[in-house]
């Protein structure tokens, strides 16, 4: 599966947006993202989770399903690091121009580059 920066940035905001000190179930979580983003596979969603975890994003449990593939189990909420990175592509115009540069490039799939560009951008809005 090759990794949709969109779908992870939507990911991110939809945590963003959950009841802070709760738990969402996975099922729940996953309804909810595909109601508000249209029909898109849950093993999609519970893939672009788990890398969002492993790179230190959002604090979620998994677990081996029955069918040999992974479970969402619940998702809690973002962690410093997610906040950090929603801040620097939160506004669409940002994330416009940061997508462009990105496939410009050929680095569609780069989390490191969103994260890059958006720091640029950032520091480009503040003058430094």
């Amino acid at each position: 599966m090759r990794l949709d920066e969109n779908i992870f940035r939507n990911l991110l905001l939809y945590t963003e947006s959950l009841e802070a000190d709760s738990f969402t179930r996975g099922d729940e979580f996953c309804n909810g993202f595909i109601q508000k983003h249209g029909v898109i596979k849950e093993a999609v969603i519970v893939e672009h989770l788990q890398l969002a975890q492993e790179a230190g994003f959002i604090d979620a449990g998994f677990e081996e399903g029955a069918s040999g593939g992974t479970d969402l189990n619940y998702v809690k909420r973002l962690t410093y690091d997610g906040h950090q990175l929603l801040i620097k592509i939160r506004s669409e115009t940002t994330w416009n121009n940061i997508k462009a540069k990105i496939k410009e490039e050929g680095l569609e799939g780069s989390i490191d580059a969103v994260k890059k560009l958006g720091e640029a951008y950032l520091q480009n809005k503040l003058g430094l």
